[in-house]
């Protein structure tokens, strides 16, 4: 599930230049600057001999500051939706997800942030 995750990371690094919270991680959002945090929901499993069929959500939350532009913020969910789009292959150390499909939220304000929600549905493969 380590090389799964790692898989993720390497998908996701590199779309926007902006400090990520990942779960389980201690973060501080900085102030009046951009960040994501990055959620891993998996939803099914599917254990074999040689290897465990997954599927899950992949949940990205681009935060902006209030009082920004709503077009930038949209522009940034559409280039995460333009990087992480359905049947798009990403592996890592012999481990892949495929995505499935992409939702978004309406733009939501959150602790003094403007918050889109994006979801990444995906279905990967755990080689043992």
């Amino acid at each position: 599930m380590k090389e799964l995750n790692s898989a993720f990371m390497v998908a996701i690094e590199g779309i926007l230049p902006y400090p990520i919270k990942y779960e389980g991680k201690l973060f501080k959002p900085p102030p009046d600057t951009p960040w994501i945090e990055i959620k891993h929901i998996p939803t099914t499993t599917e254990p074999l001999q040689t290897v465990e069929k997954l599927g899950g959500i992949l949940q990205i939350d681009i935060n902006h500051p209030l009082d920004t532009s709503a077009p930038k913020l949209l522009e940034d969910a559409d280039k995460v939706k333009a990087r992480l789009r359905p049947h798009v292959r990403f592996e890592y150390n012999g481990q892949s997800f495929t995505v499935r499909k992409v939702d978004y939220s309406q733009i939501l304000i959150k602790d003094n942030y403007n918050v889109i929600h994006l979801s990444i549905y995906y279905k990967a493969t755990i080689n043992f």
